[in-house]
């Protein structure tokens, strides 16, 4: 489950902008005449996680990130209990480092993405890799395998944004976003399912009308007090629906019926109806597997614009239509929570079938990983300089 920054909009455009989608969203054309559409595969069986797995995967980086781009990294397979390595695998050439991973819900079979971190103004370079890992093998290396996965996944010039894994492993679904947008248009960014049997890709887009003009509209959030947006995806257990938020000014959370036809992500699907959050505009949505419940962190601000003071968490159930306040936390720029950066204070990175467990980064002052059992916290062992990590 990757979080991923975009753009930011005042409150507003935003309002403005989110009232001319819900209203005027038309499809007009073909999405993605690059990538054609395929039959979605059958759903396949996956384990569904009652509790917490045992082994994880996390992208470590070889110093504290910063502004000036990233550094290079590995990803490293750990037990959950101990924190111990049992393997550490390192991107192969020309790559230097792996940017996302997500995980299937076997806890062995995982998808990462390496990239060539280029000099500045330089084309990025992007390529999928299948890890599976092993980890009773006796020795590290037989602990993870890679493997490249079809160049073609990543098509049109675009960049990933961000990317699920299906919980059966067998599909892939990423927000692709192009490398450099039009100064005079909206970018055009597709949500694509990849299936790794087949090397066949799916995709779909957004289409909104403002001003009379229909084209392709951004997924993800923007928001007014906090000068970020985040995409997130998320599948269902059974591989039928994947959800993914969109806004801005207000937030939704959408699941798209992989089985529908057609290519246009926002006809295809349906919002999930969720009240009562204190903010309109939310940093992420991450719903459950079981398509019941899901967990809203969002932003706000008591000192102008754009100085996010304090940040929530809420888990929402569909079935009681209540919300639980999971943390709240209070932001202090050099001091405390950081209010920016990867990972973000009150990133969900794991949520069982039900919600009942769900594995929350920095929700502690510093670099932080726990376990919340309702609003019950428990640490986890947790490294320094993690990117991004997977269950």
């Amino acid at each position: 489950m990757k979080r991923s920054a975009r753009w930011w909009v005042s409150p507003v455009v935003g309002g403005l902008a989110f009232a001319v989608v819900v209203l005027g969203v038309v499809a007009v054309g073909r999405a993605v005449p690059s990538a054609p559409s395929v039959p979605a595969l059958p759903a396949a069986s996956a384990p569904i996680q009652k509790g917490v797995p045992p082994y994880y995967v996390a992208i470590i980086t070889d110093r504290p990130l910063s502004q000036y781009g990233l550094p290079a990294s590995v990803a490293s397979v750990r037990d959950t209990a101990s924190g111990k390595v049992l393997a550490t695998v390192r991107p192969p050439s020309p790559y230097t480092g792996f940017s996302e991973v997500s995980g299937a819900a076997d806890d062995r079979t995982f998808v990462l993405l390496a990239d060539t971190r280029p000099a500045f103004l330089q084309p990025l370079a992007e390529r999928f890799y299948l890890l599976r890992i092993n980890p009773a093998a006796a020795s590290a290396a037989r602990r993870a395998s890679l493997t490249a996965l079809p160049a073609s996944f990543i098509f049109g010039g675009n960049d990933v944004t961000t990317m699920a894994l299906s919980p059966d492993g067998r599909a892939l679904a990423t927000i692709l976003t192009p490398s450099q947008a039009s100064p005079d248009a909206l970018p055009e960014p597709y949500l694509a399912i990849d299936y790794l049997a087949t090397g066949t890709t799916r995709a779909w887009a957004r289409y909104v009308c403002l001003q009379h003009k229909c084209q392709q509209a951004e997924f993800g959030t923007g928001g007014f007090d906090y000068p970020t947006a985040t995409v997130t995806l998320a599948w269902t257990q059974n591989g039928k629906w994947l959800a993914f938020t969109l806004g801005p000014g207000l937030t939704q959370l959408r699941r798209l019926d992989v089985h529908a036809p057609g290519d246009d992500a926002q006809a295809n699907s349906k919002p999930f109806l969720i009240q009562g959050v204190p903010s309109a505009y939310w940093y992420a949505a991450a719903m459950t597997p079981d398509a019941k419940s899901a967990f809203i962190s969002y932003r706000g601000n008591r000192g102008g614009p754009l100085v996010p003071v304090f940040g929530g968490l809420v888990w929402y159930s569909a079935k009681t239509g209540k919300l639980t306040t999971v943390n709240r936390l209070i932001f202090s720029n050099g001091a405390g929570y950081e209010p920016y950066g990867s990972p973000m204070p009150d990133d969900v990175v794991w949520t069982s079938y039900n919600g009942g467990q769900a594995i929350i980064l920095d929700s502690r002052p510093g670099q932080t990983a726990g376990v919340y059992t309702g609003t019950r916290y428990m640490p986890l062992r947790w490294p320094a300089n993690v990117l991004d990590v997977s269950w």
